[in-house]
């Protein structure tokens, strides 16, 4: 039997809470057991090395907290300053070029562990089809996508 398919909009908070965790799952296990001499081989997310990536991930969960709590607290904006992503993934790429491994991993488990507390204590009133649209696309979603572009990094190296 099929499993039913996951449609974020719909499924009711666990199941999507459990597609999640999942998908950040995936994710750490293709990071694991990567060196810090293999973080910093470029190619990982294009030209991106692996500490540059771990940091790109990490600002997407933290704008996803930020526009979930404004979503929340009725605070949001007349419109999405973040539709030009891949502009401001670059500039963003530009101005963490020199971070440090260690930062990266911080930054990366610090941001995700933001999120997960936003979502946790998210009344029932604020978990609505923004909130849902922002963590599946920039999140879950993101998730997915890296650990793709990793597993291929990896099998390319």
């Amino acid at each position: 039997m099929t499993p039913p398919v996951f449609d974020a909009l719909t499924a009711d908070r666990e199941t999507f809470f459990a597609e999640w965790r999942q998908s950040r799952a995936e994710l750490d296990t293709e990071l694991a057991g990567l060196t810090a001499a293999d973080l910093e081989e470029p190619g990982m997310t294009g030209d991106w090395n692996g500490r540059v990536t771990l940091v790109h991930i990490a600002r997407w969960d933290e704008v996803t907290t930020e526009m979930i709590l404004r979503n929340h607290f009725g605070v949001l904006p007349g419109v999405n300053e973040y539709d030009e992503y891949e502009a401001l993934n670059l500039v963003w790429a530009e101005i963490d070029a020199d971070i440090t491994l260690e930062a990266a991993w911080q930054r990366y488990h610090s941001a995700h562990e933001a999120i997960v507390r936003a979502m946790r204590y998210m009344p029932d009133s604020s978990w609505n089809d923004f909130v849902r649209g922002w963590v599946r696309e920039a999140s879950l979603n993101h998730y997915r996508h890296h650990a793709d572009t990793t597993r291929a990094w990896k099998a390319h190296r």
